[in-house]
């Protein structure tokens, strides 16, 4: 199968206007493109930041947005594909949504977050349903975000779907580590797929502890192929899919699984 190559923009978590977060996407998408990358994946939230009310239900935006038209401009600029993580106002509701904009600037798919874990989430969203696969670069891939990968059907659901990669944008405390150390590895390793996990780099912002940092891409036998440190970074790295029949001929979780188990 045709390799596919993968960016991940460990961003800084500070509070971003509009204008910042076309400058910065830029930037990225610029770089990306040097590098021959196939997709730029972001955290969660990433237009807004994540954790402020007033911010995220002042920075929501629709698909058609004009925000959202000059993000597709940006990327069908330079040619690489984008999830971007938003808040997205769709009517009377919001919801916490990564777009996917493929590489000629079309908003070709958009998922909206499930479980919603806390207080912050809850007030400002509804809760999104169950997505569907797209392809990037011939590739087929499902989109979650953050506390989803926590619910192993979801990825699950994915993998028997056809699913290769699973795209993860997070915003995920450093509290909770252990998802993007353990969770995030077993859920590759369970389906046999790549997964590509995106957070924000570590800080402490004075209210807390801050975001973990660490993004990663776990290959289809559970280990990283490539991890950022804590600092602000964008990493990089090529997926080989014909790893996916390799591991699979060795572990048969995908295989074995009996339909009387599945939902």
């Amino acid at each position: 199968m045709t390799p596919i190559t993968l960016a991940l923009l460990q961003a800084a978590p500070t509070d971003r206007s509009f204008s910042d977060v076309l400058n910065d996407l830029e930037a990225a998408l610029k770089d990306a493109a040097q590098q021959k990358v196939d997709l730029l994946l972001t955290p969660e939230l990433f237009v807004c930041g994540y954790g402020q009310a007033d911010r995220t239900r002042a920075m929501a935006v629709s698909q058609d947005s004009s925000f959202m038209h000059q993000v597709c401009d940006l990327v069908k600029a330079h040619r690489v594909g984008l999830v971007l993580g938003y808040s997205e106002q769709a009517g009377t509701q919001r919801y916490n949504s990564a777009a996917y904009i493929d590489a000629s600037g079309h908003l070709a798919h958009n998922y909206r977050k499930q479980f919603l874990p806390c207080d912050y989430e809850k007030e400002c969203f509804s809760t999104g349903s169950s997505g569907s696969l797209f392809t990037v670069a011939g590739v087929q891939c499902a989109l979650l975000i953050c506390y989803d990968i926590e619910f192993p059907e979801n990825a699950r659901k994915a993998a028997l779907a056809g699913a290769s990669v699973l795209l993860i944008p997070t915003a995920l405390n450093a509290n909770w580590r252990i998802v993007s150390d353990v969770v995030v590895p077993s859920r590759a390793y369970e389906n046999s797929i790549f997964v590509a996990y995106c957070d924000f780099a570590a800080t402490n912002q004075g209210t807390g502890p801050g975001f973990s940092g660490l993004s990663k891409v776990c290959g289809p036998d559970g280990r990283d192929l490539v991890r950022a440190n804590l600092t602000p970074a964008l990493i990089t790295t090529t997926l080989n899919l014909d790893e996916i029949q390799t591991v699979r001929d060795q572990l048969h979780m995908v295989r074995d699984i009996a339909p009387p188990m599945l939902p």
